[in-house]
């Protein structure tokens, strides 16, 4: 819903919000690649001249819970938010977010 109200605005939104697939499809190493760049790409991104941020939620399959990671372009900078900072899994979801 976030897309399509952000492509209502404009041809080219400046936020993007990925669907949580995108962060299970990164995760799977025998995804088709190709096939699924071009399927997010038309649905859920606009031109990369001026995004802003990247909202990708995430869903961690062994806890059973969600966050939410967010690519500032304008600060530089990556945002975590969770509202379970458990410590025994904050270093395995760092891992995460970089592959993401």
């Amino acid at each position: 819903m976030l897309t399509y109200d952000a492509k209502k605005e404009t041809s080219h939104p400046k936020n993007w919000f990925l669907p949580t697939t995108l962060s299970q499809f990164v995760s799977s190493f025998d995804a088709p690649v190709e096939k699924m760049r071009k399927y997010y790409q038309q649905r859920f991104m606009g031109n990369a001249d001026v995004i802003s941020k990247i909202f990708i939620p995430v869903h961690d399959m062994e806890n059973f819970h969600w966050y939410l990671l967010v690519i500032d372009f304008e600060r530089q900078e990556l945002v975590y938010l969770d509202s379970y900072r458990n410590s025994s899994v904050v270093e395995e979801r760092m891992t995460s977010i970089k592959i993401l």
